[in-house]
């Protein structure tokens, strides 16, 4: 954990509003902005908080420093501490620095690869209304932040800082534009290998540098620009130079440049070249749009004003030539009141595209690559990915593999930002996704969000995984992965044995019938089948309804078909038969493969066409076979689309519920003039139940989510509707 002060540059500039909103602007992100705290304010609202501070400030008229504090508390890379944790570090953090009864507001953020706090803090007491300046903040930060990390137990991170201010300001620079600065070009040149003034000249008059004297020390120059930076800064301090060659001496010779600071990338892996051609392209348009929207404005006044003046003038020649009017004076004075009038609206309307011109501002050179990551460049992406020197695998609550890492960005879904890291943010189900390439890393983790993370990861990846975080975390991914059948493999072997003792206790539940006959394994079902089947048959011998020669096929329930009814086409189109008082016979025509694990099956061609559609019995009461067909249709095109849309809850088969149960009512479907009522389960999945027009009346009388209890003999609704439709 680091904290730091960002400083104002110029304290007439500060503006607590402004700091406000900018902390807790979204910028049409769904993650930036995670929580908002208001403290010692009369008013929990935030725009009453900042009229209240503002105002606060102002009732100190003595003070002309800048009058609010500007923290910014950031965490390691993965951590991610719960609410109550991030609370009480920022109140010890503020109550160290002496601001613990002074008006703050403070901001999580979640939008980059650290999250981090900005808390805006108002340095005016309340009631003393003195200006309260910590001394060496510096040093009562770094020993506050070490004491919380030994807490709340986090990560280490090193609090002194030994780069100077030019030298912090510099790396500030470079990793917020991604441009490398003058430092980094000096830092580059090899003058260690100089022994004399001469040759030091030398060497910096080919680079487009030269060293001066200034004050009690040097500085380079560079000779373009007419930047400086201390010799200090880069490792050349006067003290060392003259130690090393001497009493300073100035260069005499003429200046030969061979080359000159430019503004260019920070180095990486990847050859940025044609990208930053193409960046420093788009600049220029922008700069041109720019320029083309004042000139637009100017224009566009100027005309405006020209017609008010001209629609003035000729208001007072037509009032000039007439006679005996004894208001001449007053209408004059209207019509020039009137043009004052239009041409401040006129004014007002130009300063608003003024405004509206400078807030199109160009983009630094990270921006633009982010913007371009999140149009799906793969290219742009990688640039960003290998900024840094390599990625970090070990993340909390992130699911990754030991392959290389991933350059393109996952099809289908909503990217809510991409950070300068590379690091692909989406948004899925109230959840945060991140992925970095290598791990695929989750926050505000929901049931959805969870199996969205599985199923990107096993996109990305394939079925191995590993995982990393808390235990908490990883039961939670074993549960959905049991829960929502997916088919991953883990490389902890005993994430995979608490997978597996999962299963099989789902397997065995079923088996035994106690959540219904659902996902049961093949084999399992056929044993239950065949069960079925011989407890049918030995009941239908003891009645003595068979008669000899009649042939019945047998369908995976067992039940058997009334063959009067639907009279048989072609014995060779089927393939597994039973014929009463004989055993059963495979049809060698038409055998398949692997008959020994497939059950009788019902082949519907064999039937003759019937005018009618077949009825089938279900909870009671009769429906339509073509009713069945559109609820199997719609169920395969919801699961379908919840491939790609994670937040559509999983659908499943009225034969599939549990008797007995209570569910939530979730509307009515109609796919091809047959009725479907939805209802949720317990599971939080869909079931969908094909019925008959008395149902479909009595169900459209009731309201969403209300209690419905499904029975062999039919259904129990409670209605919390009392108006009919």
């Amino acid at each position: 954990m680091l904290s730091k002060k960002i400083n104002m540059q110029c304290a007439t500039k500060s503006s607590f509003s402004r700091l406000v909103d900018y902390i807790t602007d979204t910028q049409n992100k769904d993650n930036r902005v995670q929580n908002i705290t208001i403290t010692n304010c009369k008013s929990d609202n935030l725009n009453w908080a900042k009229i209240e501070i503002s105002a606060t400030q102002k009732l100190n008229t003595r003070s002309v420093s800048d009058k609010t504090y500007h923290l910014l508390i950031s965490f390691r890379k993965g951590e991610e501490p719960s609410d109550e944790v991030l609370k009480n570090i920022e109140n010890d953090i503020c109550k160290s620095l002496g601001y613990e009864e002074h008006q703050r507001i403070s901001v999580v953020h979640n939008d980059t690869d650290n999250l981090h706090i900005h808390v805006a803090i108002n340095k005016i007491h309340p009631d003393k209304l003195t200006l309260h300046e910590p001394y060496r903040d510096y040093y009562t930060r770094a020993k506050i932040c070490s004491e919380l990390e030994d807490k709340y137990n986090l990560q280490k991170d090193n609090h002194i800082n030994k780069n100077t201010r030019g030298q912090s300001a510099a790396n500030d620079m470079e990793k917020i534009t991604g441009i490398e600065s003058l430092m980094t070009y000096i830092s580059d040149l090899n003058l260690s290998d100089t022994k004399t003034w001469s040759e030091l000249h030398s060497v910096l008059n080919e680079n487009g540098l030269e060293v001066k004297l200034k004050g009690n020390g040097l500085v380079f120059k560079d000779i373009g620009s007419g930047i400086t930076v201390k010799g200090s800064s880069v490792g050349y301090s006067k003290s060392r130079l003259e130690k090393k060659f001497g009493a300073y001496t100035p260069n005499d010779g003429a200046y030969d440049c061979l080359r000159t600071y430019t503004k260019k990338p920070v180095k990486n892996r990847i050859d940025t070249t044609e990208l930053f051609l193409k960046y420093k392209n788009n600049k220029e348009e922008l700069k041109q749009k720019k320029n083309k929207l004042y000139k637009n404005a100017r224009v566009k006044r100027d005309r405006l004003i020209e017609e008010a003046k001209n629609k003035a003038k000729l208001k007072r020649n037509l009032l000039k030539h007439t006679k005996n009017n004894p208001f001449k004076k007053i209408l004059y004075k209207s019509i020039y009141s009137t043009l004052l009038n239009d041409i401040q609206k006129i004014k007002k309307t130009y300063h608003e595209d003024i405004l509206a011109a400078k807030n199109v501002k160009p983009l630094s050179w990270l921006e633009w690559l982010q913007n371009e990551a999140q149009k799906g460049d793969k290219e742009v992406l990688s640039v960003l990915r290998n900024r840094t020197s390599k990625l970090n695998n070990n993340e909390n609550n992130s699911i990754y593999s030991e392959q290389r890492a991933y350059k393109e960005i996952i099809p289908g879904l909503k990217i809510d930002n991409v950070t300068k890291n590379g690091s692909v943010i989406y948004s899925v189900a109230t959840s945060k996704i991140k992925d970095s390439g290598a791990s695929i890393s989750i926050s505000n983790s929901t049931e959805n969000g969870l199996e969205a993370a599985i199923l990107i990861a096993k996109y990305r990846y394939g079925s191995y995984l590993k995982i990393s975080g808390s235990d908490e975390f990883k039961r939670k991914i074993i549960n959905t992965v049991v829960d929502k059948n997916i088919n991953v493999t883990f490389s902890d072997s005993e994430l995979e044995n608490y997978k597996n003792s999962l299963l099989r206790g789902k397997y065995d539940k079923q088996r035994t019938g106690t959540t219904g006959n659902r996902s049961c394994p093949n084999d399992v079902r056929s044993r239950t089948t065949t069960r079925t089947t011989t407890r049918t048959t030995t009941r239908t011998r003891r009645k003595g309804n068979t008669v000899s020669g009649i042939i019945n096929i047998r369908r995976v329930t067992g039940k058997t078909s009334a063959v009067r009814s639907y009279n048989m086409r072609s014995l060779s189109e089927c393939s597994l038969v039973s014929i009463e008082r004989r055993s059963k016979m495979l049809l060698s025509n038409n055998a398949s493969n692997n008959m020994e694990n497939n059950g009788t099956r019902c082949f519907n061609s064999m039937r003759w066409n019937s005018s009618s559609s077949r009825v089938v019995k279900i909870f009671g009461y009769e429906v339509e076979n073509d009713s069945i067909i559109a609820a199997n249709k719609y169920i395969n095109e919801r699961n379908e689309k919840a491939k790609i849309i994670f937040d559509i809850k999983k659908h499943i088969h009225y034969n599939e519920l549990e008797f007995g149960s209570s569910f939530r009512y979730s509307g009515m479907r109609y796919i091809n003039n047959h009725a479907l009522a939805l209802f949720e389960t317990n599971n939080n999945n869909i079931a969908v139940v094909p019925v008959d027009k008395a149902i479909e009346y009595k169900l459209r009388k009731c309201s969403r989510g209300d209690s419905v209890t499904i029975n062999k003999g039919g259904f129990d609704i409670k209605s919390t509707r009392r108006v009919k439709r």
